[in-house]
């Protein structure tokens, strides 16, 4: 399996909900790093903290099956009661601000 620099990938292996069609790779700090580097860019900034997306809470019950079958079930009442959406930061996306050398 892909070696992946992700809490939620090892705890979850294959559930993880990166693993989908459109995700053809995933980076860690390092290959994102050496990657700005190998362009011609310096690494300003790489972080988790802004990362993540904005989500409704019928994405958050579907993936949470993921973690635990049990789950949707027990978080299915968010439906009726969230309106909108929320962020969510599982910490398992960064943000990479590099500059031009």
């Amino acid at each position: 399996m892909l070696e992946v620099a992700s809490t939620f990938e090892r705890l979850l292996g294959r559930r993880w909900q990166h693993y989908k069609i459109e995700h053809v790779t995933h980076f860690d700090p390092n290959t994102v790093a050496r990657l700005l580097d190998g362009a011609g860019f310096e690494l300003v900034e790489l972080g988790t903290r802004g990362a993540g997306k904005y989500v409704s809470a019928d994405f958050v019950v579907e993936r949470s099956g993921r973690v635990l079958a049990a789950l949707p079930k027990l978080l299915a009442p968010l439906r009726a009661r969230v309106r909108g959406g929320f962020c969510v930061n599982p910490l398992d996306e960064m943000l990479v601000v590099g500059r031009k050398r």
